[in-house]
């Protein structure tokens, strides 16, 4: 009989400046449980530039927090720099602080810079429970110019909180991005405080997004979009190619129960092809 062999974390662990190719961290089978950062990544913080690729593989975070972004991780890409995080990546009850000042957390369990040319790639299964923040209370994404997102695999959000984007919160402010989420995409029991329930989506300037399918269930806002919410701005571009299905959303005080969608000039489209 094989044993597995895990190793446990309980404490901050922090990578930062990685410029070499091809490096892959973690193979298999760690767990970070209760990590704590009082800036960045309460268990990882990632810089990855100059064309180099790294991947996470297989992780578990639990109970990780950061006082301003990523609660389990924080990455920084630019110049070309790649993350790929594949195969079964768990996230449990990690979170970041929110408040009125300007620091208000983001990413409850991952915070994603994607700079100039470079690539976040999510694979296989990556699931995100109970985690909570001001901003993506799974997973806040923010890209700049010629920045890219690709998700082929499963992501499942359920019960995460936030101001905005109660599961996912993605955001660019550069024109020729392309966001790509091609896999399938669950969000269960979400909450927002103002936009997005379970998934905010905010593109300002020209670039392609491509969604497939998506479920989103008992996921509610104050504000707009109890289950998702876009808005798009300055020639920004997004296709639906497969169903998308809303099953009990809610937003108590502005538009869209299920889905908030608006586009801001005649440059900008939706398209709805599923």
């Amino acid at each position: 009989m094989q044993t597995s062999v895990y190793q446990i974390i309980t404490h901050t662990v922090s990578y930062s400046n990685i410029f070499v190719k091809d490096i892959e961290y973690f193979r298999s089978k760690y767990i970070f449980i209760d990590c704590k950062s009082s800036h960045y990544g309460g268990a990882l913080e990632l810089t990855i530039g100059t064309a180099a690729e790294s991947t996470l593989k297989n992780l578990s975070f639990n109970r990780c927090d950061a006082l301003q972004a990523g609660g389990a991780i924080y990455v920084s890409l630019s110049d070309g720099g790649k993350l790929t995080i594949s195969e079964l990546c768990s996230f449990a009850d990690c979170k970041t602080y929110s408040d009125s000042s300007l620091y208000s957390g983001s990413g409850g369990a991952i915070q994603a810079y994607i700079g100039l040319n470079s690539q976040l790639i999510l694979e296989d299964t990556i699931t995100f429970d109970r985690c909570t923040n001001g901003s993506g209370g799974g997973m806040c994404i923010r890209l700049a110019e010629y920045g890219s997102v690709r998700q082929t695999g499963s992501c499942f959000f359920t019960e995460c909180k936030s101001q905005n984007g109660g599961g996912l919160d993605i955001e660019t402010s550069r024109p020729n991005y392309d966001i790509q989420l091609l896999g399938n995409m669950q969000f269960e029991g979400c909450e927002s405080d103002y936009e997005g329930g379970g998934f905010k989506l905010y593109c300002n300037k020209a670039g392609s997004v491509t969604i497939n399918g998506m479920l989103f269930h008992n996921c509610n806002t104050t504000g707009a979009g109890g289950g998702f919410s876009y808005n798009g701005y300055d020639g920004a571009q997004m296709t639906i190619t497969d169903k998308v299905t809303f099953n009990n959303c809610n937003s108590q005080y502005n538009g869209g129960g299920g889905m908030y969608m608006t586009v801001r000039d005649s440059e900008s489209m939706i398209n709805i092809t599923g």
